[in-house]
């Protein structure tokens, strides 16, 4: 039997490449670290939502902050928090919509029933919020990540917002413009 060359055969990729790949399952905070390189970190805020109505006013002000190529990940909208909200961004235009139900509101009798599939959800679990999170990663070149943190924190819920409870979270402000702009 003949083998057949790989399909790399030969190539190196150039190391801006290889410095963008990005590891969605491996999680750690935003930190300086990785601020000249062409991936940052993933934003992760497991306990809180994002408010539709700074979401919204952020996504939709010019990116001034480095030169951003690509970005995706999860988002946790406070207004439709048993969804799950996806972000991404390609072409200088960030999009947004709903991609199903996060399994802390799915009943348990409907999780998957494969021990691989249902250890990935166990995995990402994290009481009390399930696996619900905001897991973003921003792809490009001389991103400031303290500010892309402190942009994406101011973001999120107040501790009044939270305690306000899911009842009132469907009445936010721009919950409806919010939705209404979603292209996923």
């Amino acid at each position: 039997m003949k083998k057949t060359k790989s399909l790399y055969h030969g190539h190196r990729f150039p190391a801006i490449v290889i410095s963008c790949a990005v590891r969605w399952y491996f999680r750690f905070s935003l930190s300086l670290r990785g601020r000249d390189a062409a991936a940052s970190p993933p934003f992760v805020a497991p306990e809180s939502r994002a408010t539709p109505a700074r979401l919204l006013a952020w996504l939709c002000q010019p990116w001034t902050n480095g030169r951003l190529l690509r970005c995706k990940g999860y988002l946790w909208a406070a207004h439709r928090h048993a969804e799950i909200g996806m972000l991404v961004q390609t072409g200088g235009r960030f999009q947004w919509g709903y991609v199903g139900r996060w399994w802390r509101f799915v009943p348990q009798s409907d999780w998957p029933r494969d021990d691989y599939r249902r250890d990935g959800v166990l995995n990402r679990w994290e009481e009390p919020v399930g696996d619900c999170r905001q897991e973003i990663v921003f792809i490009g070149q001389a991103i400031d990540c303290e500010r892309l943190q402190h942009e994406l924190d101011a973001c999120l819920l107040t501790v009044e917002e939270i305690n306000s409870g899911p009842g009132s979270w469907g009445r936010l402000p721009e919950a409806d413009a919010f939705d209404a702009l979603s292209a996923i």
